[in-house]
């Protein structure tokens, strides 16, 4: 299980940026984000960035730009924003599968939508978040890869919205400035 502490020094910025604090979402995430293998919050073995953290962080930037303008705050309540925050950051929790050790060479698992999509709608959680907020999150995960993915594709708005900010930031003419300290690679 990874360290809460670390998590929390590495995700300052957006777990900051999320609005409500009744709600159980914040919470949700950051203990889900307990469970995620080490290899979503390590360096690459290579000595790169670590493309899964880097990707969560740029899509929660332009979601955040973008939850700024008046047309998207109207659209979404904070509870929904909120939702939408925790899918873009766990949404490529599974990117490689569920195992901690990912073999050199190895692929993104094309089913990782839906593997981390049953994980948050388990009922485990039920005691953090109820079931019908962890399922819009679960949703948006599944969604995320839109038209990419052999798995369901996005219909709702949030799920539209989750979709479109993570195929933004994939997009090499979309570039995201992210405040990377030393910090970020401590663990």
């Amino acid at each position: 299980m990874n360290d809460l502490n670390e998590i929390q020094s590495i995700l300052k910025t957006e777990f900051a940026a999320f609005e409500t604090s009744d709600s159980g979402i914040l919470n949700f995430t950051q203990t889900v984000m307990q469970y995620l293998p080490e290899y979503y919050f390590r360096k690459r073995a290579n000595g790169k960035e670590n493309i899964i953290l880097l990707l969560a962080k740029s899509s929660f930037i332009i979601a955040n730009m973008l939850f700024k303008m008046d047309y998207y705050m109207r659209k979404f309540e904070m509870s929904e924003r909120d939702c939408i925050r925790s899918a873009l950051l766990l949404c490529d929790g599974f990117v490689y599968g569920a195992e901690n050790i990912v073999p050199a060479g190895t692929h993104e698992d094309p089913n990782h939508p839906k593997l981390m999509s049953v994980f948050i709608a388990h009922e485990k959680w039920n005691d953090l978040l109820p079931a019908f907020i962890r399922q819009d999150i679960a949703d948006c995960v599944e969604t995320h890869s839109g038209q990419w993915a052999n798995l369901r594709k996005p219909t709702t708005e949030m799920e539209q919205f989750v979709h479109m900010c993570v195929y933004l930031a994939t997009r090499p003419e979309c570039t995201v400035r992210l405040p990377i300290s030393a910090s970020y690679y401590q663990r």
